[in-house]
């Protein structure tokens, strides 16, 4: 994950492991995670919602073909 660059996934920078915990240093996300935004605005329109599910899918696809 440290070596896949795609405009929709957040950089993962370090991962770290205690006994008890793990953490995950990644990519700052201005605008937060997409359950926070529906939770704070409710439901997206049609067309906010179909450019999300192409940024995901985009996303997928280019993991997929990378075999991750």
């Amino acid at each position: 994950m440290k070596l896949i660059s795609h405009s929709h996934i957040i950089k993962l920078y370090q991962v770290m492991e205690t006994k008890n915990m793990l953490y995950l240093v990644s990519e700052y996300a201005p605008k937060g995670e997409i359950f926070d935004y529906i939770a704070q605005h409710g439901r997206m329109s049609e067309a906010d919602a179909r450019k999300k599910f192409w940024q995901i899918i985009s996303a997928v696809e280019y993991c997929h073909n990378r075999h991750i």
